[in-house]
Formats: structure tokens, C-alpha cells, sequence
């Protein structure tokens, strides 16, 4: 997903920096590259060459509720990690925007064995970090500050990583990067951004 607060662009894709079968064509097509919760190294689907794919995940949409204010609960979940992880591995996300200046994510998961789960969220590059202490972390965007809480992680770091906007053109941004071990459970990551505005999910 995306999120843009009053117009500007605050939680963003990757982008695309070219078409050439090279490292880092690979690495903007991965997993880690998208705003998304995953067992640690395992890819979503099959990703090789420059543009193939296969063993593509099913998803699945369990919930789909209209909120006041153009708000929404939505709850997804697909078969990719499973595919590759075994049958018992489950994973679904649920957001839920208030329609006002708050956004809630649940990633929840399960597997026979315990494993190390891995979320990420990248920021636009016009995003600077304010602080972070305990899992609270406060960020501005374009004279905006914007909390983030996170719930049930073993530990978080702030990273850089890299955005194309256009082709051959690299930007760098923040990433929040954050982990649990365990064989069931749900992470949460809360957003409030203090007043209510124009934002697009």
C-alpha cells in the first residue's frame, strides 16, 4: 500500500529504476522492497529474470467494510508464503483508515515452528525522522508530524533505502524496519498524523 497525508506523498512504493535483468531490477521486484510483512527471505511468488514470475499468490479478501468519511476496514490474506513455506504457514493483514487522521495495520501470522517475521515501510524522501524511543517513532512530512506505534515487535530500526521516481534516477528515503519470532501472533502499526485533511490510501 501507499499513503499520502493532504496530497503529499508519505508512505510510497518503490518505483521502477529500468527493465535490465541486474541486481537492482531484482531487488526493486522483492518483497523487502514494498510496504509489506513477510517471513524473513522468503519471497511472496517466483521472481526471476527481468519481468517473469510465477507460483503467483491467490489473495484472498475477507472483510471489506465502508467507514463515515470515505474510511474503510479492509482484510486480505494470500497463499504465496505457504506455497513455499509449508501449508501450516498462514499471514493476513488487516487496515482499517478512520476516514479522518488515523490509520491501523494488523499483520497476523501463524506456522508450525517458530520463525523471525519481517515488516517494512518506506518513506517519501521528503520524510525526516523527528525521533524514536520504545517503538514510538515521530516523523515530519512537509511541516506535518506523523506518530507511529508499534505493537508486538522484538526489536525496530530506522534504515535508508532507495526510491526511483523516474527511470535511472535513485532517491534516498527512510525505511522502517521491524521483526518478532514466534510461531503465532500479530504485529500492529498505528499511524495518527493529529488532524484531519485530504489522504489517500
Amino acid at each position: 500500500f501507499e499513503l499520502s497525508i493532504e496530497g503529499e506523498r508519505f508512505i510510497t512504493d518503490t518505483g521502477v529504476h529500468n527493465y535490465e535483468n541486474d541486481t537492482v531490477r531484482h531487488a526493486t521486484r522483492s518483497t523487502l522492497a514494498h510496504n509489506t510483512f513477510s517471513p524473513k527471505g522468503m519471497e511472496q511468488a517466483e521472481i526471476w529474470s527481468a519481468f517473469r514470475v510465477g507460483e503467483r499468490p491467490d489473495v484472498t479478501v475477507s472483510e471489506w467494510n465502508e467507514l463515515p468519511n470515505a474510511g474503510f476496514v479492509l482484510e486480505v490474506s494470500h497463499d504465496g508464503f505457504a506455497r513455499k513455506g509449508g501449508s501450516d504457514l498462514t499471514n493476513s493483514r488487516r487496515i482499517r483508515y478512520s476516514g479522518e487522521c488515523s490509520v491501523e495495520i494488523e499483520d497476523s501470522f501463524s506456522s508450525s515452528r517458530s520463525r523471525t517475521w519481517q515488516g517494512r515501510l518506506h518513506f517519501a524522501p521528503s520524510v525526516q525522522l523527528v525521533s524514536h524511543e520504545g517503538g514510538q517513532i515521530k516523523l515530519s512530512n512537509h511541516g506535518r508530524t506523523v506518530e507511529i506505534s508499534l505493537e508486538n515487535v522484538s526489536n525496530y530500526s530506522i534504515k535508508k533505502s532507495n526510491y526511483y521516481p523516474r527511470f535511472n534516477t535513485a532517491e534516498e528515503r527512510l525505511c522502517l524496519q521491524y521483526e518478532v519470532s514466534a510461531t503465532t501472533g500479530m504485529v500492529g502499526v498505528n499511524m495518527n498524523w493529529g488532524s484531519s485533511g485530504s489522504e489517500t490510501l
